[in-house]
């Protein structure tokens, strides 16, 4: 659909990101045109500060109720299909949350149950023959999910390491566990993050006369111009 010039716009879009291969999508109504809108992510937020986002555009719909129907219904067929994707940053749509989400939200729940000495934690349960039955049914399956560990071990090297990194994605492990997730390092990482993103500013050395603008601002101006937008056509800006 063509949009009548400068008027705001409903859209889907993508975020993509320079460093990594993760993307975000989503749909969003303008207040005015091309504002400044990188997306509205809540559980890997810190992402859009440690990283470079951009977003693209994917389709624009009618600037009315209708329209915003269609794009939220457009907008839960392609989270729907890419939710379990380890590099797909959106973890629920509609009613479905993402496997992690999941895992994550199962192990809140164990915790709690440990507080309270509910379910398996409840007196009694630790040595019976429920407990011990449960064990010999959880040690086959953990000899199962041993050998394909093994074999990423054997891997080695950098593919190993990417295999590995995306178990802890999944898993909740290391950067991607609960405790790191909540903790004062994170909130500060993602503050700091964050707040540079917005605060910074670029420019082109090649190309000067466009100015000192946003990173996204700079790459539409550059594209604008035909001048190449790659992360090496671009400095930060430190001021007089």
């Amino acid at each position: 659909m063509v949009c009548p010039v400068n008027s705001p716009r409903i859209y889907l879009y993508k975020v993509t990101f320079e460093e990594i291969p993760d993307w975000y999508w989503g749909v969003h109504k303008e207040r005015k045109f091309g504002e400044d809108y990188l997306g509205s992510p809540t559980t890997h937020l810190w992402k859009w500060g440690v990283y470079t986002p951009f977003l693209q555009i994917c389709e624009m719909f009618p600037y009315s109720d209708e329209g915003w129907e269609e794009a939220r219904s457009i907008e839960y067929r392609v989270i729907r299909q890419d939710l379990n994707n380890p590099l797909c940053l959106n973890e629920r749509c509609g009613g479905h949350t993402s496997i992690e989400l999941s895992r994550k939200g199962g192990r809140v729940i164990s915790k709690r149950n440990m507080e309270l000495q509910l379910g398996l934690f409840q007196p009694g349960y630790l040595g019976s023959r429920d407990h011990r039955e449960a064990a010999r049914k959880g040690g086959k399956i953990g000899g199962l999910k041993s050998k394909p560990n093994l074999e990423k071990c054997a891997l080695g090297g950098s593919i190993g390491g990417k295999i590995s990194g995306r178990d802890h994605k999944l898993l909740g492990r290391g950067i991607f566990s609960e405790a790191y997730l909540e903790s004062d390092k994170y909130r500060e990482t993602r503050i700091k993050g964050a707040k540079g993103l917005h605060d910074s500013k670029w420019m082109d050395p090649d190309h000067p006369e466009l100015g000192c603008h946003h990173v996204n601002t700079l790459k539409k101006l550059q594209r604008k111009h035909g001048y190449p937008d790659k992360k090496e056509n671009r400095v930060k800006y430190v001021g007089p």
